[in-house]
């Protein structure tokens, strides 16, 4: 019998305050990244050699990751969180896509939208931790999931 791994991948946003920056991590199989690169892009698509495709699947990454920062200046508001892409590494069977922004000032919570892979595999899995001051909460989306609203506690 073949064993079928599950789709799955975790992004961590981080509240950094010595930095005052808020940092983001997303946490893919390599596996998987190459094959949504080599069917989006080309069947010999090879995100280990070649940096390319490795950037290719960075950007498709950032692009279906986004925050939003909820109560910055009007309670009901959401801002954008202009996130910038910081860079991509292997860690054995990991790609690693790294983004960052300034933190989010007075934010009351946040609105996440993680689509990684969601829209090529309906079974996918993204969680997300966010931890700020120490306390970590997750949401998790499947698929092509909505954004959904985390608010902080404490």
């Amino acid at each position: 019998a073949e064993a079928h791994r599950r789709k799955a991948a975790i992004s961590r946003v981080l509240f950094n305050t010595r930095t005052d920056r808020l940092e983001v991590m997303h946490r893919i199989y390599a596996h998987d990244g190459e094959h949504a690169v080599r069917e989006m892009h080309a069947p010999t698509a090879d995100i280990r050699t070649s940096d390319t495709d490795r950037e290719r699947l960075a950007q498709y990454v950032c692009d279906r990751f986004a925050l939003g920062a909820l109560g910055v200046g009007d309670e009901e508001a959401i801002t954008p969180v202009p996130l910038h892409y910081v860079g991509s590494e292997f860690e054995a069977a990991f790609l690693w896509v790294y983004q960052d922004a300034p933190l989010p000032g007075s934010a009351t919570g946040l609105v996440v939208a993680n689509r990684i892979l969601g829209d090529i595999w309906p079974e996918q899995e993204n969680l997300v931790n966010v931890e700020r001051g120490g306390v970590v909460q997750s949401l998790e989306f499947v698929g092509d999931a909505a954004p959904k609203q985390l608010l902080f506690q404490g």
